[in-house]
């Protein structure tokens, strides 16, 4: 007898989460599960693409093309004991010793290797709530003529379900009994599938055949079984711990249902203060983060720019046609440049450049509208009307700003790093009068990206330098102005989404059109490479730095001040920031430069990493 007793089953369909969910819980059953690849089988359905299922098989794994079942996505799991009962697939189970399958869904990680104490019976968990209803389940088991079995107390709080109405995310089915289960199982979810009546007061749970007909295979083959608890399918969607964890117990299995986030790893509502929970978020991560397949990441980060774009709402007529007339000029075709930023890469000393170069670039066909800010020559006012939801008022901005353009003019310039700083506080119905002015134009947007740890630090530097009203509640006051450590800053979620680089640049292409969107990798002179990208031919200078970091020690003081920033009016904060700036730069060299350690150097890896190979076929190194 082998080392490892058991198969193990998922099904992947064709929804851009689930290729990544697949590579993530391979990689967890290799390493921690002790499956090996040739043990592993994954059931595709006819949707999924055939250089996935061809990638899948030199991974290793057994793929399986499967027809969709009944409702075509849930019930699909269905299919997957079919393949177990193949002879060939059953001689060779019990030659091996072999005894039975762990049926898993794609968005659990395994943390321990896989076992069960008697592979002789059905292992499941109990529903961590009650769905479907206990009224409900008792309705389709009296209309089945089927006794329903006892009652169970869930794990969330403690409501009544069925005993054997199992989660069915994480199952354990002997293969001595596998037959059995097949044909009882498929043979409720179709009587089920066909009642639909049976749901009429509970049409959000019919989407659950899967799990209720298997509940009631169990009963009527008198099939044994026993309970699972939550260290072997520990749920990240509810907010609080199971009532059956025990904080003394390793976590074997986490399933993080909808949890992930938009660097792939398991963003849970709920922590235990550095307990076994939180450590096995951490083990799982720091898994997911080696996850070496990039095609699987695209799907992902491209899946995730679709959704967004898709709930925007269509607002393209909010321009009149007299202003759209004379946007695009008697020949048509203008071109708008959208310079974005990002923060920290040469964006203030581009905006100087432009402002101070005016009348020169209108000479040469380049329209730079009228900075909106007193102290910085950028369009920040673009961001504050997407941000405050004025539709007028944006519509207004827009008109202002190009209505005294000549005709002459061919490019249309709007630099702000709001863009990118502010891109994910953008409501939808924003994004889509963004688009709606960029539509009238040849638009192009740029953004400039730095190596991602260096970015962080800088980032960092900068964001608690910025004040914040006291007392205010938005996304950027967990971290302007703050008196946090760095480590502190990457668990703000507003913080480290400015990494996501992938998510920003996938997610401009699907607003703005393919090969709108041009990312470049900073190399310390924005300006050169803005000139050389879009033709602008003026003296090639080198202008001053803007917005430069603080070291160290300018650091430690602006700590120390932050401490009283809810006590401080915006005005006396931004004081505050000019004279440790002016402090810092009077230490100067003999100051020590602000570095990342080496363990925070790794947390930043750790949401990075998968980004940097999409990136690296993505931007420009030189300009073109």
């Amino acid at each position: 007898m082998t080392a490892t007793s058991f198969y193990c089953s998922m099904v992947l369909d064709d929804i851009g989460r689930y290729p990544l969910q697949a590579r993530n819980l391979l990689l967890c059953l290799e390493r921690k599960g002790a499956i090996p690849r040739s043990k592993i089988v994954v059931h595709c359905t006819q949707r999924v693409d055939e250089d996935l299922r061809r990638r899948l098989q030199d991974y290793g794994c057994t793929v399986q093309l499967i027809p969709p079942y009944l409702d075509g996505a849930y019930c699909n799991k269905l299919m997957q004991l079919d393949y177990f009962l193949y002879p060939k697939v059953q001689e060779k189970a019990l030659d091996e010793g072999i005894k039975g399958v762990f049926l898993l869904d794609l968005d659990l990680a395994v943390l321990s290797p896989l076992q069960v104490p008697d592979t002789e019976v059905v292992w499941g968990k109990p529903v961590d709530a009650p769905n479907p209803p206990l009224a409900c389940l008792r309705g389709i088991f009296e209309s089945a003529r089927l006794e329903p079995p006892g009652l169970f107390a869930c794990d969330s709080k403690a409501e009544p379900t069925l005993e054997t109405n199992f989660n069915g995310g994480f199952l354990y089915i002997p293969l001595a009994l596998a037959d059995r289960v097949d044909r009882a199982w498929r043979t409720w979810a179709e009587f089920l599938f066909d009642r639909p009546e049976l749901f009429a007061e509970y049409q959000d749970y019919r989407k659950h055949i899967d799990q209720i007909s298997f509940a009631m295979a169990l009963v009527s083959e008198s099939l044994p079984y026993r309970h699972l608890d939550a260290h072997d399918n520990f749920p990240c969607h509810i907010p609080h711990t199971p009532r059956s964890y025990r904080p003394d117990r390793a976590i074997r299995v986490l399933h993080y249902h909808d949890c992930l986030d938009d660097f792939g790893l398991i963003a849970p509502i709920f922590s235990d203060n550095g307990g076994v929970f939180d450590s096995a978020i951490q083990q799982a991560n720091t898994l997911f983060a080696l996850q070496d397949d990039p095609m699987a990441y695209l799907i992902y980060k491209k899946y995730l720019a679709s959704k967004a774009i898709e709930a925007l709402p269509d607002t393209f007529d909010i321009f009149s046609e007299s202003f759209i007339n004379h946007a695009r000029g008697k020949n048509g075709g203008r071109r708008l440049i959208l310079h974005a930023g990002t923060p920290k890469t040469g964006t203030s000393s581009l905006q100087w450049y432009l402002a101070d170069h005016r009348k020169a670039l209108a000479a040469q066909g380049f329209w730079y509208p009228p900075p909106s800010e007193a102290g910085e020559p950028k369009h920040q006012r673009l961001i504050a009307l997407l941000m405050h939801e004025d539709e007028s008022a944006f519509v207004e901005y827009c008109e202002e700003s190009l209505a005294q353009m000549p005709d002459h003019i061919h490019s249309i310039i709007f630099t702000t790093e709001g863009l990118y700083n502010h891109w994910r506080d953008f409501s939808p119905p924003a994004k889509s009068r963004l688009r709606a002015f960029a539509s009238i134009f040849d638009i192009e947007l740029c953004v400039w990206f730095r190596e991602p740890e260096s970015f962080a630090a800088s980032l960092y530097m900068q964001y608690i330098k910025n004040p914040v009203p006291p007392g205010s509640d938005t996304p950027q006051a967990g971290v302007y102005g703050r008196d946090i450590a760095f480590e502190e800053a990457m668990n703000d979620e507003w913080f480290r989404l400015h990494l996501d680089y992938a998510g920003f640049y996938y997610e401009a292409e699907a607003l703005f059109g393919k090969n709108r969107v041009q990312a470049f990798h900073w190399c310390g002179d924005t300006v050169k490479t803005f000139m050389q990208r879009y033709g602008i031919d003026l003296p090639d200078s080198d202008p001053p730095r803007h917005n430069a970091s603080l070291r160290k020690p300018g650091i430690e003081i602006m700590r120390i001040a932050n401490r009283y920033r809810d006590k401080l009016s915006y005005s006396d904060q931004e004081r505050i920031a000019r004279i440790i700036g002016d402090i810092d730069t009077i230490i100067g060299d003999h100051g020590e430069a602000f570095e990342l350690s080496e363990a925070e150097r790794a947390i930043v890896r750790r949401y990075t990493d998968r980004c940097r190979q999409l990136m690296q076929d993505i931007m420009h190194r030189s300009p073109r």
